[in-house]
Formats: C-alpha cells, sequence, structure tokens
C-alpha cells in the first residue's frame, strides 16, 4: 500500500487531498503545514510519495525540496503552486521526479496517480 505525505499549510487543502487519498486507497502516513515539519515527517515516515505546497510559512517546498530528494531519493514528490507569492506562475506548477508540469489544477488527481502507477 502506497504511504502518502501532505504538505500544505492550509488545512482545508490538506482535508480534500487526505479524502481524496482515502478514496483511491492511499494510506495518509502523516501532514505537515510548514517545511521543517515536513522534512521531520518524511524521515520518520519514510512516504512512497509526497504532495508538497511551495508556498508555507518558513522555508517554501522548494527550500525543502533538495533534502526531501535526498533523504527519499526513491519517492515521488509533486511539488505544486497556486502562484500567490510574488515571481511565483499563476498556473499551478507541479514538480513530478524533476521533471516540471504546468497544468491546470484539475489535473492533479491525474498526475498523481500516474505518478503512483508502480511502487
Amino acid at each position: 500500500m502506497w504511504r502518502l505525505l501532505l504538505v500544505d499549510d492550509r488545512d482545508s487543502v490538506r482535508e480534500v487531498l487526505r479524502l481524496y487519498a482515502d478514496g483511491r486507497g492511499l494510506t495518509v502516513v502523516g501532514e505537515a503545514a510548514d517545511g521543517d515539519t515536513a522534512v521531520a515527517a518524511a524521515q520518520r515516515h519514510r512516504p512512497h510519495a509526497i504532495i508538497l505546497d511551495e508556498e508555507m510559512p518558513g522555508r517554501h517546498g522548494s527550500d525543502i525540496l533538495p533534502e526531501l530528494r535526498a533523504e527519499l531519493p526513491e519517492a515521488v514528490i509533486v511539488l505544486y503552486s497556486s502562484g500567490r507569492r510574488a515571481g511565483v506562475h499563476a498556473t499551478p506548477t507541479f514538480f513530478v521526479d524533476g521533471e516540471r508540469l504546468d497544468r491546470p489544477w484539475r489535473e492533479l488527481p491525474r498526475i498523481v496517480r500516474a505518478s503512483l502507477a508502480t511502487p
């Protein structure tokens, strides 16, 4: 069973992601609302996949991405942004295994499913 870590500073977003994951047989092993907590949760839970918000208090998703990749090189990491911060694209940006995908939000479920197709 796939272990999933959800990282977003907004409770409502984590709740929607959790409901989506639960409905598809994914196990949410941890949640975090900031970068430092996310790194600690990734080290503790060793998830197969991480859904990672770019814009959070303290360290942003892109700030902790190198640590997460070093700690969990086999994990699928989806880094997304809603474009609220200056200099961040208005279109959501997803990074999956180092590849940048500029896609609409409605494609997030497909992106995650495709990334998690094979453990």
